[in-house]
């Protein structure tokens, strides 16, 4: 994205270089306009003890419609990452979860502009069976954690999977 008007002053944007990094920078006031990742998070939710199984949504919406995904979604301003995990898996999947440990950060881009996302995957534990899909995703399944659909939209989901079937 191209920013060109500060949100503090509405001044122009110059770029500076500062701490060896070229930057955006108010004209007036100074603000250095940091354009940071956004937060994401999603579940692993997995079944099974011998042959694990994991849950995945199909995406409802673009960007990626019609791919599998991890359910989750972005935080909100300020949300505490395992509250925000909690809320995304009852819009999707209509149930309550425990929110267990913390398995992996995995850098990424979104959508067609390429948005910077900083994906944290946690394991899940589903307190009830979802019944039917609902907010951004048209249906979910379990898959053999070993045989993944091909179709995966993301390339953060494809490193967190990958993972999980070396372990």
């Amino acid at each position: 994205m191209k920013f060109c008007f500060c949100p503090c002053c509405s001044a122009s944007l110059t770029k500076k270089k500062i701490q060896g990094k070229l930057r955006l920078v108010c004209s007036s006031c100074d603000f250095i306009f940091f354009q940071n990742s956004k937060p994401c998070v999603g579940g692993l939710i997995l079944r099974g003890a011998k042959d694990k199984e994991i849950l995945l949504t199909k995406r409802a919406f673009p960007p990626k419609q019609g791919t599998w995904d991890i359910p989750g979604g972005f935080l909100e301003k300020g949300e505490d990452p395992r509250i925000g995990l909690k809320r995304e898996i009852k819009e999707e999947l209509g149930v309550n979860a425990e929110v267990m440990d913390l398995y992996d950060i995995i850098a990424d881009h979104y959508g067609v502009e390429k948005t910077a996302t900083l994906n944290l995957f946690y394991f899940v534990k589903l307190l009830g069976n979802p019944e039917k899909p609902s907010d951004d995703i048209s249906e979910f399944a379990f898959f053999p954690l070993h045989k993944p659909p091909q179709n995966i939209g993301f390339q953060n989901v494809k490193k967190v999977l990958s993972r999980l079937r070396k372990e």
